[in-house]
């Protein structure tokens, strides 16, 4: 999961980090993803998506 950050001239790109994965490469229709940066916690995605939602941000302590 990221979130891209428009600073005005600037751009962050903030990325989801999950400590409990390997550091691995796994391939994704065609695409290769570290396995740290991926959950298949479906209650994760959920709230952080409903926090987006309502804020307009996630909490840096999900996506730093």
């Amino acid at each position: 999961m990221t979130l891209l950050e428009d600073m005005g001239e600037d751009t962050n790109v903030r990325e989801y980090d999950n400590p409990t994965a390997s550091a691995e490469m796994v391939e994704i229709l065609g695409d290769n993803w570290d396995t740290r940066q991926l959950t298949e916690d479906f209650d994760l995605v959920v709230m952080l998506f409903k926090e987006f939602f309502e804020t307009g941000d996630i909490s840096r302590q999900w996506l730093n």
